[in-house]
């Protein structure tokens, strides 16, 4: 079960594609392209948290 937050874009569990170059929450750089997936979606899509398969277990804050 997916939960919509009203006024997003996107939703959790919702797979994306960075188009811009994105710092993680341990520092890592994650390039423009990769593949990610919407953990968490904060006030009503002003940013998601975006989880990477590489490096492992990579979460990146990405505002809108």
């Amino acid at each position: 079960m997916r939960k919509a937050e009203p006024g997003a874009l996107l939703r959790e569990l919702d797979d994306v594609r960075m188009t811009n170059d994105v710092t993680t929450d341990d520092g890592d750089t994650i390039a423009a392209g990769a593949d990610g997936t919407v953990v968490a979606v904060w006030n009503a899509g002003e940013a998601y948290d975006v989880k990477f398969p590489e490096p492992m277990g990579a979460l990146a804050t990405v505002k809108a």
